[in-house]
């Protein structure tokens, strides 16, 4: 497995809505959950962007999609599996930083 000097964990809405009952909102009926429709905010790619070219290697990682296409995906473990000097966690809006902030600290 590739090392990264950072990885940034994109947060959904709801920590781990695969255990969770949740009513869809509109845009869900409208956007499928796909790897088709997986945009990341243009900040974030920027830091992204920003950091590689000055050597650093940065992997972005959307925990939605892969919850959705991976019904076993474990985040905790994949982010130490992954070794990072350093991990980060995204926050779009209100409803990502609650999430991510309830996320378990390991």
């Amino acid at each position: 497995m590739m090392r990264y000097d950072l990885v940034l964990l994109h947060a959904p809405s709801v920590y781990d809505f695969r255990e969770n009952s949740l009513l869809a909102g509109p845009i869900s009926d409208v956007v499928p959950s796909s790897p088709v429709f997986e945009m990341y905010p243009i900040g974030l790619t920027s830091i992204a962007d920003y950091l590689e070219r000055y050597g650093l290697r940065v992997k972005i990682i959307n925990i939605a999609n892969r919850m959705l296409m991976n019904p076993h995906f474990d985040v905790e473990k994949n982010s130490r599996a992954s070794r990072p000097a350093l991990l980060g966690l995204t926050s779009t809006g209100c409803r990502t930083l609650m999430a991510a902030l309830s996320w378990p600290r390991s």
